[in-house]
């Protein structure tokens, strides 16, 4: 009987032992499920990030000329790649108002997950991740402007326009923009002073009329008031028609159409306005001072011409955009020749020059006799003329300054202001 309560004994010690060997299996059971059942969560929520960047990358694609190529970082919003139909959602929900940030730069993780995820099931966060990356800007600057077509218009003709040329009349810029964050585009933007302040243009067509030569930035904005990145533009157009005129000059002295001088006369081309572009002169000659069709071209490309013989001129002014037109005409008349005037007087002859402009004379006794000569000639562009005694000891009697005009008279040279006389 002993030996059998002993055996009995025992049999409770063991069935203890195995109840206890029993609990701690139990225990490392239920731990290790623990541990699998959240390593299994963590690789679930992997998958489904991965399922995230995988639509992110589809969606960039879809929209890759909306997209800016030259930015950092691309924003998208989480609730985009839902409504594309791009990520579907079963054991997570993520917020809707959360970022998807893909880098455009390959050589680092291209992507930051900027959302609060929770398990569809328990309602527990699995994820979250606040604020924006430093790099991107929200929506903001993250789709791009296009420029459909650029056209030059000329009385209604219309014809493709080049930035590097000159244009004239109208140039047409007509617009186009995407806002992948599924909001209308409310209006699109110019500046002309870089950016610092903006005009709305009317539709999507900016019309320029004014003259400018220079940079333009245009951008896009959506109804949420995101905006497209600037794209800029640099135009040239020049509307405004040269208004030549003609300048003579002597060596010092300015000279006015029709009057003589004695020496070559330079002509200088100006402008009575303005144009932004360059201009250039071309010089004619002409035969009829009122017909330009009798006009010939004698130099071009040069603001200055010398006019060495009598004759009308024009110049013509062409600006870089293409419009022109003709100064008036301005004659040149030049007369070069000595004067003379025979003293008809045996007694000493007395020469007076008169300026009729002013009344002023210069007078000179001279020893002359019958058949000597008084010769009048031109100093220089100064209108000065130097009456001398053409004798031997060629005596310099007088001086006066003068307009050359038309000779009358066969006994003395009598011309527009001045008078010279013999008595």
């Amino acid at each position: 009987m002993k030996k059998k309560r002993k055996q009995r004994g025992l049999a409770i010690v063991e069935l203890l032992l195995v109840f206890a060997i029993l609990g701690v299996i139990a225990v490392v059971i239920v731990l290790a499920s623990g541990f699998i059942q959240k390593a299994n969560a963590e690789k679930s929520f992997q998958q489904f990030q991965q399922t995230i960047i995988t639509a992110a990358n589809s969606y960039i694609e879809k929209y890759r000329d909306a997209l800016p190529a030259s930015e950092l970082c691309i924003n998208i919003p989480y609730q985009n790649l839902t409504k594309e139909d791009l990520l579907q959602e079963s054991d997570y929900r993520c917020d809707a108002t959360g970022i998807v940030s893909v880098y455009q730069d390959k050589s680092k993780d291209n992507y930051e997950l900027y959302l609060t995820c929770k398990n569809v099931h328990n309602d527990k966060v699995v994820y979250q991740r606040e604020g924006n990356p430093n790099e991107c800007i929200r929506a903001n600057g993250n789709f791009a402007i296009q420029i459909v077509s650029m056209k030059e218009e000329n009385d209604g003709i219309l014809q493709d326009y080049l930035t590097s040329d000159w244009a004239t009349g109208k140039i047409r810029l007509e617009l186009s923009a995407y806002s992948p964050y599924f909001y209308p585009i409310q209006e699109f933007q110019y500046s002309l002073d870089d950016g610092q302040t903006y005009e709305t243009i009317a539709g999507n067509e900016l019309v320029l009329e004014d003259n400018i030569q220079g940079k333009i930035k245009i951008r896009a904005m959506d109804t949420n008031h995101d905006y497209s990145t600037e794209k800029n533009i640099y135009v040239k157009l020049d509307n405004t028609i040269p208004i030549p005129i003609i300048k003579g000059m002597g060596l010092s002295t300015p000279i006015d159409t029709g009057t003589y001088v004695s020496q070559n006369v330079i002509l200088s081309g100006a402008l009575e306005n303005n144009p932004i572009s360059a201009v250039q002169y071309d010089w004619y000659s002409c035969s009829n001072m009122m017909d330009i069709s009798s006009c010939a071209k004698v130099s071009e490309n040069t603001e200055k011409y010398q006019a060495t013989s009598n004759g009308i001129y024009r110049v013509k002014a062409t600006t870089s955009a293409g419009l022109y037109s003709y100064s008036s005409p301005f004659e040149v008349k030049i007369d070069k020749t000595a004067y003379q005037i025979r003293v008809n007087s045996s007694e000493n002859t007395l020469v007076t020059i008169t300026n009729n402009s002013t009344g002023n004379r210069s007078t000179s006794s001279i020893a002359a006799r019958v058949g000597d000569q008084i010769t009048v000639t031109v100093s220089d562009f100064n209108h000065t003329v130097l009456a001398t005694y053409d004798s031997p000891n060629n005596l310099v009697f007088g001086t006066a300054n003068y307009q050359f005009g038309n000779k009358s008279n066969t006994f003395i040279m009598d011309r527009s202001d001045m008078t010279i006389s013999v008595s």
